[in-house]
């Protein structure tokens, strides 16, 4: 997890090549006199992770014993 916060791997770093590519098109194609893309405009928005309660956690760790 460490090593991933410094260095993306996996779906997230995917995810930030397949913008990048995306920009690069959008920009080469945009109107003159338009503003350019931005590398933000093409990441995927990911909803903040909500913290679980002590039940999820117990109900969860419960499903791995059966």
């Amino acid at each position: 997890m460490a090593f991933d916060s410094i260095e993306p791997f996996g779906d997230i770093r995917a995810d930030y090549r397949q913008a990048i590519t995306s920009a690069i098109i959008a920009n080469v194609n945009r109107p003159k006199g338009k503003a350019p893309y931005k590398l933000k405009d093409f990441l995927p928005v990911r909803p903040p992770a909500e913290p679980q309660t002590l039940e999820e956690m117990k109900l969860i760790l419960k499903s791995f014993c059966e």
